[in-house]
């Protein structure tokens, strides 16, 4: 399916929903291009009608939904997907009742006229001229961003229809306003915009302060309540991932390609080594002698082991990093939904002590396993032992052999764990993690839809 035959798919569901819909800007693109996000107001329908709406158009596209935002009061993100696209893909449908920016304009812009005087362009409903003359210059202000491209379009949109643009005008800005106004667009001027910058700015904080209400006010407040923090702290938009393997199991490569097929659903990638990292390696800290993990590790069994205290010092050390990290580094970025990635983590410890420099039995991590937080998804990549020599000879096959089994036997204790054929092309494993983070993605946000 073509960019094209996508678009109308989705605006083909919309026009038969009956949802009172209007595309903000960028439609010019469309449905040729997919805009960096697709902005509507719309009228009509609640949260479960939107949910209902864009339900069907991850039917008609055969599409997944992989993240819903609630970002004020009806004010609704959804971020759809292919279940494993092969490279980046950002698709996003933004409903907007009204615009609010943050709080110093909450309630800045109600649609309604805009949604009465919209127009049938394409296979959407876009503004009439007016509407997106005023609108893109309240936009153009809230960014204090006027460019050529900008002030062609608005001057474009006020000649469609010059004297009901004037009469429409007069009614909305004060006098001296509204002769900057006309003349930046007589003359061509975008530098007026930028002289006149504070007069154009308090317009926009009347609007706000016109607009707003008590009984809005405290819909908003509730809105926070009962949506925005269930969907952002509680059911939270982001994920982690955990890749393990022997050396040569091809995690580098692999979790680049993942940021790249994976990135779209979400709202950037993290890639950590081992651990959060919200503490600095122990040998930071200026206790004597003290040495750690590194992500550049060309000769894994090549460091001398640690005694038993500083053993006990660096594993619990690092322990506490494994938990206020995650308090502080991971699920904050996890609200913030994005994508975590780490190459390697505790679990490690299990196959492979030597690697840590640490000197305690096997037994000891899985003793105090219980303080080490849980990622969302681990992926074990696996093929034959004398592959996995042969790609990296750092480790004998026969410590690669041993390794291999004990990832494998990890695999069946860890509900969350999947083993994937790393001997395969590198665009088949890409592929199938892939398919395998958007789908849990798509069933997390599944439990916050109507």
């Amino acid at each position: 399916m073509n960019t094209k035959e996508l678009l109308e798919k989705v605006f083909e569901v919309l026009n038969k929903s009956g949802l009172d819909y209007v595309v903000q800007n960028k439609y010019e693109m469309m449905p040729e291009k997919i805009p960096s996000d697709i902005d509507m107001f719309y009228r009509n329908a609640d949260e479960k009608r939107l949910d209902e709406i864009v339900k069907e158009v991850a039917r008609a596209t055969e599409m997944i939904i992989v993240q819903k935002i609630a970002n004020g009061s009806r004010q609704f993100a959804y971020m759809l997907s292919f279940p494993a696209p092969s490279t980046f893909f950002f698709f996003q449908l933004d409903f907007y009742s009204v615009l609010t920016v943050k709080r110093t304009f909450k309630q800045l812009y109600d649609p309604a006229e805009m949604l009465d005087r919209k127009r049938f362009y394409k296979c959407f409903h876009v503004p009439a001229p007016f509407d997106e003359f005023y609108y893109m210059i309240i936009r153009r202000t809230l960014k204090k961003d006027l460019s050529d491209e900008h002030l062609i379009i608005i001057r474009e949109k006020f000649f469609v229809n010059e004297e009901d643009h004037l009469t429409k005008l007069s009614s909305l800005f004060e006098n001296k306003l509204l002769r900057i106004v006309l003349q930046m667009i007589n003359e061509n001027d975008k530098s007026l915009f930028y002289e006149n910058y504070n007069m154009f700015y308090a317009h926009l904080i009347k609007c706000a302060k016109r607009n707003r209400n008590i009984i809005k006010w405290v819909k908003h407040l509730w809105f926070i309540f009962d949506n925005i923090i269930p969907q952002r702290i509680i059911h939270k938009c982001g994920m982690s991932a955990v890749f393990l393997s022997p050396d040569g199991g091809g995690k580098s490569t692999l979790i680049k390609n993942i940021q790249e097929t994976c990135g779209g659903s979400f709202h950037g990638t993290e890639v950590k080594y081992f651990r959060p990292r919200l503490l600095r390696n122990a040998g930071h800290y200026k206790i004597k002698n003290q040495t750690a993990e590194s992500d550049d590790n060309p000769d894994p069994h090549g460091r001398p082991i640690n005694g038993i205290i500083k053993s006990l010092y660096r594993y619990f050390f690092y322990n506490v990093d494994f938990i206020l990290g995650t308090w502080f580094r991971v699920i904050p970025m996890k609200i913030q939904r994005k994508l975590i990635i780490f190459d390697r983590y505790y679990y490690d410890y299990y196959v492979d002590m030597k690697r840590y420099q640490y000197n305690l039995p096997d037994w000891f991590p899985r003793l105090f396993s219980f303080m080490i937080p849980k990622p969302d998804l681990v992926f074990i990549l696996d093929a034959p032992a004398d592959i996995l020599y042969e790609r990296k000879k750092e480790l004998s096959l026969a410590e690669i052999e041993r390794q291999r089994n004990k990832y494998l036997n990890l695999a069946l204790n860890l509900k969350n764990a999947h083993i994937i054929n790393s001997h395969q092309t590198l665009e088949k494993v890409t592929e199938d993690v892939t398919r395998i983070i958007l789908s849990n993605k798509a069933e997390q946000t599944r439990k916050i839809l109507y």
